[in-house]
């Protein structure tokens, strides 16, 4: 029986993923890092090798350039036979022709030719010596790379530039090399100097505090890497703040990879979006919320709150697109609310608030009030009508719809009362001033009324003991549609379910600005405009300030320009409005008298 429940459960999610369509399924995708030896020169050697040929590149001014190609192809053949001090050699390569570039005269007709052929192999030496260095455990964050030439050993420092991240966070990288995700419409790239690497930051625990409890235990970031002038440091520079810098005194691009790290994130990082559905109730399934980097109080926080059978990681196009424009980038900060989709939503939206409080707590001695209740929500399907509970006062209508008596009057423990309080109980978010609904199905979804919703939301194990106990203990006390169990998140987006009237008449905050975006692409059974899960009806918004419509899928439109363009366009107007009543000086106690509006003594 047992297994015929899993196989029921498995095909279900696998339906979901298909019709259903608040997921993004996760095509086949590819990650090979760069700088990888083999018998065959790679393109850009083999090009440095035919214009050094062209130009005749051998005189004795240019020795540099002699030793770099010694050092490459010692390097290069000591990669082959599997043999560690390649290290040594391609550091030799690439400090040479890194000294030449900073040399070069460009009053000399071949300093074009020299120039080109220097970079050309310095990059590659590069490459090659990063890969290596981390493959044979050279290096030391500390210390820095341990270099052993002529008999002699001392590391290479690592200078880091512009950074919002530790030098103790850079304690694993890999080379940018080629890479490919479906999920990501466009690689956001520029040429120019240095090789760009994908930092992968581990957790360290020598190193925790407060605010590490919002950063994940692996999370990656962009950074381009240049050896110094004289060939003696590694320096590292964020390419999110820096676009140049100077080479031999003259300024130069900076060569970046601002999609590389979204893409190895998703290629190796573990994704629990069937799990959090099947099994919401596991007790480390708690919705979190996520910083994409460190806190960094110049900046206003964007929320991304996914939706149904989905993942933070159905945000990666949108992620994609808005940090790659620097202006966005120089004022938002990128946070995500993971959470288990098989919950109600009013759970998940307590959830939310919960971990919205405990962040504000975590940086209430700092003068960053301004900024945190500029927070903008983005939330697509399910996420959108989270992210609408938070801007919504209950006063006692939620409660009054699942019990017959007051929350006084329930038998149970404190600690109990206060969770039915805090999910029951709420007023409009302080820190939360716009929010952007995507194909939120505000008056639901036909499929969640249909044979595939009533069979997806049978398939959701729960195992909340404390609400099977509260049920024992005070019969008559709760309304007969939830004697039976708490309805799951499929259960409240049916049309026919009374929540969503519910949820639509509760006054909302007047000072928080919505948006809508929403996609009428297809046709739902009954011919009406929709995005093939959610009508056109059900995503409109009345009280929303603008409203795009978009020939997209459900899905599809986390990858349509067009709803780029519009984030764009809302996030860039957000920038010029500041808030009309900034939060005062509050301490984190006085954040959480916010939640819930009932207290229980």
């Amino acid at each position: 029986m047992e297994v015929l429940t899993r196989s029921l459960r498995f095909i279900t999610a696998i339906l979901c993923l298909f019709f259903a369509g608040c997921a993004t399924f996760k095509p086949v995708s590819f990650w090979f890092e760069g700088g990888n030896g083999s018998v065959i020169d790679p393109i850009t050697i083999s090009r440095a090798r035919l214009i050094n040929l062209k130009a005749k590149l051998s005189s004795p001014e240019i020795a540099n350039l002699g030793s770099a190609w010694d050092a490459y192809h010692s390097g290069k053949f000591l990669e082959i036979v599997g043999d560690e001090t390649a290290v040594d050699q391609y550091y030799l390569a690439a400090k040479n022709s890194r000294c030449l570039i900073s040399k070069v005269d460009f009053r000399d007709p071949a300093s074009q030719d020299i120039f080109e052929v220097a970079q050309l192999l310095y990059h590659e030496s590069l490459r090659r010596f990063l890969r290596l260095a981390h493959k044979h455990n050279r290096v030391q964050i500390s210390k820095g790379i341990r270099i052993c030439l002529n008999n002699t050993t001392y590391f290479l420092p690592l200078v880091t530039h512009d950074f919002p991240w530790q030098i103790a966070d850079f304690n694993d990288w890999r080379v940018v090399g080629q890479y490919a995700s479906r999920d990501i419409t466009t690689s956001k790239i520029s040429s120019g100097v240095g090789v760009p690497l994908v930092v992968v930051r581990q957790r360290c625990q020598a190193f925790l505090n407060a605010a590490c409890a919002f950063v994940p235990d692996q999370i990656t970031f962009p950074a381009t890497a240049l050896l110094s002038d004289d060939g003696m440091a590694l320096e590292l520079f964020n390419p999110l703040q820096l676009d140049q810098v100077e080479i031999g005194g003259r300024p130069q691009p900076l060569a970046n990879n601002l999609t590389a790290d979204i893409a190895y994130q998703q290629q190796f990082h573990e994704d629990s979006r069937l799990a959090g559905f099947l099994y919401p109730s596991s007790t480390d399934r708690d919705g979190k919320l996520i910083f994409l980097e460190p806190f960094q109080p110049q900046k206003i926080p964007i929320v991304f709150v996914h939706g149904l059978l989905s993942s933070p990681a159905a945000w990666s196009d949108v992620y994609n697109e808005l940090r790659s424009d620097p202006n966005i980038r120089k004022t938002y900060q990128f946070w995500a609310f993971q959470y288990s989709t098989g919950e109600p939503f009013i759970k998940s939206a307590q959830e939310l608030r919960r971990e919205l409080n405990e962040a504000f707590a975590c940086y209430s001695n700092l003068d960053v009030h301004q900024n945190l209740t500029r927070t903008i929500l983005i939330g697509h399907s399910m996420g959108g009508l989270i992210s609408k509970v938070m801007i919504s006062e209950s006063g006692d209508k939620v409660w009054q719809a699942i019990a017959n008596v007051p929350l006084d009057d329930i038998h149970a423990s404190s600690v109990v009362k206060q969770q039915l309080s805090e999910r029951f109980f709420f007023s409009p978010h302080p820190l939360v001033s716009r929010v952007v609904y995507i194909a939120a199905p505000h008056e639901g979804s036909e499929m969640a009324g249909r044979l595939l919703g009533r069979v997806a939301s049978a398939s959701v194990r729960q195992e909340d003991e404390y609400y099977q106990s509260l049920l024992r203990n005070n019969p008559g006390a709760f309304k007969n549609s939830v004697t039976r169990g708490l309805p799951t998140s499929i259960d409240m987006l049916d049309p026919e379910q009374p929540f969503l009237d519910l949820l639509a008449a509760l006054p909302r905050n007047n000072c928080a600005i919505t948006h809508t975006i929403l996609g009428n692409g297809c046709r739902t059974l009954s011919l009406a405009p929709s995005d093939g899960v959610v009508s056109v009806r059900s995503a409109r918004q009345k009280t929303s300030v603008s409203e795009k419509q978009i020939p997209a899928t459900h899905n599809g439109l986390l990858r349509d320009k067009e709803t780029f363009s519009e984030l764009n366009r809302i996030l860039k107007q957000h920038a010029k409005i500041l808030p009309e009543n900034p939060l005062p000086n509050l301490g984190s106690a006085d954040i959480i008298q916010f939640r819930p509006r009932y207290q229980v003594e």
